[in-house]
């Protein structure tokens, strides 16, 4: 009996040994490529990406697919790392950095037209923040334990291997450690946070982080920090259910600081291109409300749906898109959600300011239909598009809002 185990398990082991010597010689002797040396970058690869169900290669201009409707089309299936969208002659194009490989790709909206535009490959970078014409950014990235900053810019140079020509990427490391690093509305100039001895410090620099002057001191270190309007910093204690939050509005002509809103628990917020409107959020007793707050009016009125600021995007200093949970918002928000804990499905609403109207304009979880919890929201200079990220699989979308 033990003799016939024995026969039989030899039996087994080889033809699993023989099933896996097949396997890999059928993969050719695939291996994984990592990138070399100090820089974050390394040679590209031949892939093949898919968008919206229509596989392209990475090289050439294609038609990227609709999904679910015309309006709302998926860019990459992939997860990014961050997406901007500008206007280029009479195009509205959309640049993305792919999260897994680093490679940078570029989709014109108005072509339906898909291309990789770099072979430079940075992997698992955590946030982008785009410079002007996406000809520039800052990547974001933990490396040795310790948060990168690494600034780069895309050349006219390139170089040709088997795939095409792909442009170039030159770029320098910023100090370590970056709290926050945010571009001016017009991209001529950066604002960045360090840590210091008694506290925190704030920068600015030029477009290409150069020229540092420090304009900001303060000993609390835990800051969200947003650049909305042309001389206005504007800086929110991190956000906690049930603990005040203040927003400052810090002026980089004068260094003056002024409070624009205080003590309201859970605050988060988002604020207009004029600086004059606020969008914010008040989270206490397992529940979040959205409300519009006017310095110029002199009022503050409860929007009539409720979600986050961070998933809204002001259009101009009257509109406000925003992605709303279809389900409201409960519980211990907005900690939860940080944490990966909860994600919601979402419609897209817009709201006009002062509250006068608000109405859907796409109920994305309902047209994809599977939940979309849409984060990252930035609309095209004329008002016609916007993207945004899913936070569930990191995938990015372009929602049409004109005719």
């Amino acid at each position: 009996m033990n003799k016939k185990i024995i026969i039989i398990s030899a039996s087994v082991f080889l033809i699993l040994l023989i099933g896996a010597v097949l396997f890999f010689l059928l993969r050719g002797g695939e291996t994984e490529k990592t990138p070399s040396g100090d820089l974050p970058f390394g040679e590209g690869s031949n892939e093949v990406v898919s968008t919206g169900g229509i596989p392209v290669t990475t090289n050439d201009e294609s038609q990227f697919g609709l999904t679910q409707t015309s309006s709302l089309r998926k860019l990459s299936d992939a997860p990014v790392s961050g997406a901007t969208i500008f206007a280029s002659g009479s195009s509205t194009i959309v640049r993305y950095i792919e999260k897994a490989t680093g490679h940078i790709y570029e989709v014109n909206l108005t072509l339906g037209a898909k291309k990789r535009i770099s072979n430079t490959t940075i992997p698992k970078i955590e946030e982008v923040v785009w410079g002007q014409l996406g000809n520039s950014f800052a990547l974001r990235f933990e490396k040795d334990g310790i948060l990168q900053t690494f600034f780069a810019s895309i050349t006219r140079a390139t170089t040709t291997n088997a795939e095409g020509e792909f442009s170039e990427l030159i770029g320098r490391y910023l100090a370590g450690n970056i709290r926050n690093f945010v571009f001016s509305p017009d991209k001529k100039k950066v604002f960045y946070t360090l840590s210091s001895a008694t506290g925190i410090g704030g920068y600015r620099a030029n477009a290409n982080a150069e020229g540092s002057a420090l304009i900001w001191q303060f000993p609390t270190r835990e800051w969200i920090v947003s650049w909305p309007a042309p001389n206005i910093i504007a800086l929110n204690t991190k956000a906690s259910h049930g603990i005040a939050g203040h927003l400052l509005f810090l002026d980089t002509t004068t260094g003056r600081i002024d409070s624009a809103l205080g003590n309201i628990s859970g605050l988060t917020s988002l604020t207009s291109p004029d600086s004059k409107k606020i969008a914010f959020s008040e989270s206490k007793n397992s529940q979040t409300i959205l409300y519009i707050a006017d310095s110029e009016e002199q009022y503050t009125s409860q929007s009539l749906v409720d979600t986050l600021p961070e998933k809204c995007a002001w259009a101009d200093p009257d509109i406000l898109y925003c992605a709303v949970p279809k389900a409201g918002l409960r519980g211990n928000l907005p900690d939860s959600w940080y944490m990966g804990l909860v994600s919601f499905a979402d419609a897209i609403w817009k709201i006009n300011t002062p509250i006068g109207s608000t109405n859907i304009i796409s109920d994305i979880s309902e047209e994809t239909g599977r939940s979309v919890d849409a984060v990252s929201l930035e609309i095209s200079p004329l008002g016609d598009e916007l993207i945004f990220k899913d936070n569930i699989d990191g995938g990015l979308w372009a929602l049409r809002l004109g005719p």
